[in-house]
């Protein structure tokens, strides 16, 4: 049962943005809660198939998780730590818990969170840039052409980024102030240069496998290479959640508008989400390569038989087939029943000559073969 007495004596606009603080605290603790899952599960995939061909990008990988994953955890300890101190210890401050919020961005506490938050942010847009630049391998002209853009972007962000921290580590200053002639504030510029970086390497990869899927399908049909081009492959690939919400929080803030708070707490946990969903899918030989994609624009196609023996039964297969990796193909083939067979990618170093070990799967299970 509540009472209109107990609620605080203070205008609605203050109530509301007392109550977006809490809930971006308690989002950003179910996002912790994801990294966390994410983590645990890119660390062993990544250790499961490790071998002396990929050591050195799976030990890189490795250390980058572990660094991403030790940035949320430090926001994440700031943020509960910010919540307690406006909620409860200090919640008669003069213009309530958010005034605390907004106020005291230069404490230790909320200090520790702004710069895991700030890294974390440059860890995970390097990371998307570098996608980028995988996934455009193969272009007309040089890759860097394309990535020019985004590259002078990152840059920006990480000057904007620098200044942004050097105006919130300043005693009463807070990235909710307002700029003035001899002093700038550099939130909007700086969480403009990032979301505007998200946005246009979200586009360009989402583009670029939009093309792939178009040239996949006119290879080998519909239906084919979508762990590659499918709609979740080009959600994660592209780190369009990254992007969402971070337009979620810009928008609201360049407004005025006291949502911002939410999704600027939780964002410090999506883009962490984002880059670990990119490295799982690598992690389990999902992702898109640069071999992939020279190998699906060439447009390169080879006839194949494939005669392979499941758990029950011998096949004899013939179809097609195209080259995904410097030891991994895809195709389509038909068994002696005229049924539609996909061949799914194997990364495999024992090729011999022309001999391709593949794997195959199909409604009633799958198998292991070579085609030649």
């Amino acid at each position: 049962m509540s009472n209109a007495s107990w609620t605080p004596d203070e205008p609605a606009d203050v109530l509301f943005s007392e109550k977006t603080w809490l809930q971006g605290a308690i989002l950003t603790g179910v996002g912790y809660g994801i990294v966390f899952t994410l983590f645990t599960q890119c660390f062993r995939a990544l250790l499961l198939d490790m071998n002396r061909a990929n050591m050195k990008r799976r030990v890189f990988f490795l250390i980058y998780i572990t660094i991403m994953f030790i940035l949320g955890t430090i926001f994440m300890a700031a943020c509960a730590e910010m919540t307690q101190l406006s909620f409860i210890q200090y919640r008669n401050y003069p213009t309530g818990p958010s005034g605390y919020e907004n106020d005291e961005f230069s404490i230790p506490a909320d200090e520790a969170g702004n710069v895991a938050f700030v890294l974390t942010n440059w860890f995970a847009d390097a990371l998307l840039v570098w996608r980028c630049s995988i996934i455009f391998r193969g272009v007309a002209t040089t890759v860097w052409i394309p990535l020019l853009l985004p590259v002078l972007m990152y840059l920006t962000e990480l000057a904007m980024g620098l200044l942004w921290l050097v105006q919130i580590s300043t005693p009463a200053s807070s990235p909710f102030q307002t700029g003035s002639a001899s002093k700038i504030n550099w939130t909007v510029p700086y969480f403009s240069i990032a979301v505007s970086l998200n946005v246009v390497v979200t586009l360009m990869i989402a583009a670029r496998l939009w093309l792939y899927r178009y040239r996949i399908t006119s290879v080998l049909g519909m239906g084919h290479g979508s762990h590659y081009t499918g709609i979740a492959a080009m959600i994660v690939e592209s780190a369009a959640i990254y992007s969402t919400f971070a337009l979620l929080f810009i928008i609201p803030f360049g407004v005025n508008n006291s949502i911002a708070n939410t999704f600027l707490q939780a964002l410090s946990q999506v883009q962490i989400i984002a880059p670990l969903l990119i490295i799982y899918r690598v992690a389990r030989g999902k992702g898109w390569t640069s071999d992939t994609s020279t190998a699906v624009m060439s447009g390169k196609t080879r006839s194949t038989t494939f005669s392979t023996r499941n758990n029950t039964s011998a096949k004899n297969l013939s179809g097609s087939y195209v080259k995904a990796g410097p030891n991994s193909f895809m195709g389509r083939a038909t068994d002696q029943k005229g049924t539609d067979i996909e061949l799914v990618a194997i990364d495999d170093s024992t090729v011999r000559g022309s001999v391709r070990p593949m794997r195959y799967s199909e409604p009633d299970g799958g198998g292991y073969g070579e085609a030649v």
